[in-house]
């Protein structure tokens, strides 16, 4: 899909699809190329580290206040109003982490390149494409640079 304003030449289709088709086959044929297109996306599994020990730091903070509460050096409208900004963030956080992709899962790229070969042959153009998209979330051009955006 073309940006009305996009100041990038125009690629042949053709071209387009010849470097993506050579991508596929570089998955297909070499299955340390996965990995390392896994080592370049953001890792989801730190974000969740990150966004758990927050959550633990606000529960622990949380129990603080109310410790304070009971020995009645802060105000109660100090303390509900505090307890409940922590509230509102930990959830926030928590909502966060159950919409956290789940990491991908190589043997998934795999399974389904090793299937190009028949596809190529025999599928449709609906299926070749519900293929590419499958695998491919954006292709990304600026000016003479291709990049690929994988669904890893």
């Amino acid at each position: 899909m073309k940006n009305p304003d996009c100041k990038n030449k125009n690629w042949p289709i053709e071209a387009l699809d010849s470097l993506i088709l050579r991508q596929l086959k570089t998955l297909q044929f070499d299955g340390t190329y996965i990995q390392s297109l896994q080592n370049k996306e953001p890792n989801a599994e730190a974000n969740t580290e990150g966004i758990a020990f927050r959550i633990n730091e606000l529960e622990r903070q949380i129990n603080r206040i109310i410790g304070l509460y009971q020995v009645g050096s802060i105000p109660a409208e100090q303390i509900a109003e505090r307890i409940e900004a922590l509230q509102k963030e930990k959830n926030t956080l928590l909502l966060q982490l159950t919409e956290l992709p789940k990491k991908k899962t190589s043997k998934r790229y795999v399974s389904a390149v090793n299937q190009l070969d028949a596809l190529l042959q025999n599928g449709s153009l609906e299926e070749k494409r519900l293929f590419v998209s499958s695998l491919i979330d954006a292709i990304l051009i600026d000016g003479e640079n291709i990049q690929i955006k994988w669904r890893i």
